[in-house]
């Protein structure tokens, strides 16, 4: 989860960015508000549904909080993975920045790794 990924996330995120201005000719800022949206869903649905740590989180947080402040960290960091992508050209520094989150997240124990 820390190493592997960041490195899948943000591949993923570049090609739905390049996938959405090549279909739709949208300006950046769409582009970019979609894509972490879908990011923020599947961060979810993955690592906090199937892979455990929603009810982790639950029991930290409580369900409400636990839910919206999932999505809404997910939801705000891709948009800044987003715009750090666009803003250097260059998906390496995106990658580090996830890095360094979930490295901060696994050792805080709030992503289940099992």
């Amino acid at each position: 989860i820390v190493f592997m990924a960041p490195i899948i996330e943000e591949l993923f995120r570049s090609a739905t960015l390049a996938l959405l201005h090549d279909i739709y000719k949208s300006k950046f800022y769409i582009r970019n508000i979609v894509q972490s949206l879908v990011f923020a869903a599947l961060h979810i649905l993955v690592y906090g549904v199937a892979l455990g740590s929603l009810d982790k989180w639950i029991g930290v947080f409580g369900a409400v909080n636990a839910i919206l402040g999932s999505l809404t960290t997910a939801f705000v960091f891709a948009l800044i993975s987003g715009y750090m992508m666009k803003r250097f050209n260059n998906i390496t520094p995106s990658i580090i920045s996830h890095l360094i989150v979930n490295f901060y997240l696994v050792t805080a124990g709030l992503i289940v790794v099992s």
